[in-house]
């Protein structure tokens, strides 16, 4: 089955591309003193790793292809930024992806949409998260703590849209952050959404690359074993809220 979106993988490329390169998050200064051309090779780097997922998820929906599943993958510095030393190593081994994709039978592209950025979706199915907002420009969460783990979190991403006739993609990149003591610090967030229609079903897929608090070989581990039965739970409730 082949499918016309309207924009092509290489142009879906090429449009992450050029929000990316808008892009400086001030709370990557937060953590400390790490330098501008530091900051400069890591958006680098992870724009290219999104850009590539762009050009490659459209390329499968474009032939009609969904695939479900979820993944959790830690960075390697060294293989990030050759010869990286000291606090930037630091920064770099708890930067980390979350890679989703749901099939979703007999849904309407902009429902999906809705559903997914809504207030009342993500406050009832994300885990923790307290409030949601979304505005042409950005949206931002609010999420609760878990006592002696995790503290509550305050953040705002810049929000870019580009939609065709059968898809809607989402590039959201971190603009503000609450890092306080009283907040689970976020350094840096960069997240592509993509939205196709196909045939009469939704194919989703989203990929995050997060930097919060430095990450434990322990917390690693957790967070691996933990992340396909949490999108899982994740996909069961956001189709739930599409049958509504």
């Amino acid at each position: 089955m082949s499918v016309s979106f309207g924009l092509s993988p290489s142009e879906g490329e090429q449009w992450t591309r050029t929000k990316s390169q808008q892009n400086h998050s001030p709370p990557f200064h937060d953590y400390g003193t790490l330098s501008e051309d530091f900051h400069t090779k890591v958006v680098g780097w992870v724009t290219k790793q999104l850009t590539r997922s762009v050009r490659s998820t459209l390329t499968l929906h474009q032939q009609g292809q969904c695939i479900e599943g979820a993944f959790f993958k830690s960075m390697e510095p060294h293989k990030i930024i050759p010869n990286v030393t000291g606090i930037e190593e630091q920064f770099l081994e708890s930067l980390f992806l979350i890679e989703s994709s749901y099939c979703l039978p007999n849904i309407e592209l902009q429902k999906a949409y809705d559903v997914f950025m809504s207030e009342g979706f993500r406050t009832d199915v994300m885990p923790q998260v307290e409030a949601f907002s979304l505005s042409k420009t950005q949206h931002c969460v609010t999420s609760s703590g878990v006592t002696g783990i995790l503290l509550p979190s305050n953040y705002c991403s810049n929000h870019h849209t580009k939609t065709s006739e059968n898809h809607i993609i989402v590039y959201g990149t971190l603009k503000t952050a609450t890092n306080d003591v009283e907040h689970q610090p976020l350094y840096f967030r960069d997240e592509i959404i993509i939205l196709s229609q196909i045939g009469t079903d939704i194919a989703f897929y989203r990929a995050t690359f997060s930097r919060s608090q430095d990450l434990g070989m322990t917390t690693k581990y957790l967070l691996k074993s933990t992340v396909s039965s949490s999108q899982s739970n994740i996909r069961d409730g956001y189709y739930e809220w599409l049958q509504q």
